[in-house]
């Protein structure tokens, strides 16, 4: 009888964004596939989608924390490309969001206008700026989330360029000192 070896941490978190890179795929196809006159399905696909990219981005932070030096380059490459193209997807889905609430405000509004008259007109009004001020919130939010994932991002290379640098001075040095040290024995 074999013992299986334990996960290690890092091995434990690989597992989970792969298993949350999954979920998230199966998110962005549901939302392609939504249908245009279930905008409360789709906006909660589209909630939802952020939620998981949000923790995508916690746990591809704990396996930058434990990778390696000299992978972090090609970590922040293979997590940044990925999460910028979820992004581009959940952003054009909230436009198309954005454009389904204006056309179908547009909609309601001619249609109580033709029923009510000019009484409905300050309220429909109010209901359109309500969906519109919402919309951008939503945008503006997202926008802050992608600062915040910048700056990550940009503090992670700096540190990944620090540590470059420092196993390129170790490499260096350790060179220096062999040449030394062959130099000497040459003597």
């Amino acid at each position: 009888m074999t013992k299986e070896k334990m996960p290690t941490t890092i091995e434990k978190y690989l597992g989970q964004r792969l298993g949350m890179k999954r979920v998230n795929d199966n998110f962005v196809n549901k939302i392609e596939a939504a249908k245009e006159d279930d905008l409360v399905h789709l906006e909660t696909l589209l909630d939802k989608l952020e939620e998981k990219v949000t923790s995508l981005k916690i746990i591809n932070e704990k396996i930058l924390s434990l990778t390696d030096a000299v992978n972090i380059p090609e970590e922040i490459v293979e997590r940044e490309e990925y999460i910028v193209d979820v992004e581009i997807k959940l952003r054009r889905h909230n436009r198309r969001l954005l454009r389904l609430n204006g056309t179908r405000n547009r909609e309601a509004q001619a249609t109580t206008s033709q029923t009510s008259g000019s009484r409905s007109q300050p309220l429909d009004a109010a209901i359109k700026q309500a969906a519109a001020s919402h919309a951008e919130i939503k945008q503006a939010a997202a926008s802050h989330a992608e600062i915040q994932q910048a700056a990550a991002s940009h503090a992670a290379i700096q540190q990944a360029a620090a540590s470059h640098a420092a196993i390129q001075l170790a490499a260096a040095s350790r060179a220096a000192i062999q040449q030394a040290a062959a130099s000497r024995a040459a003597i």
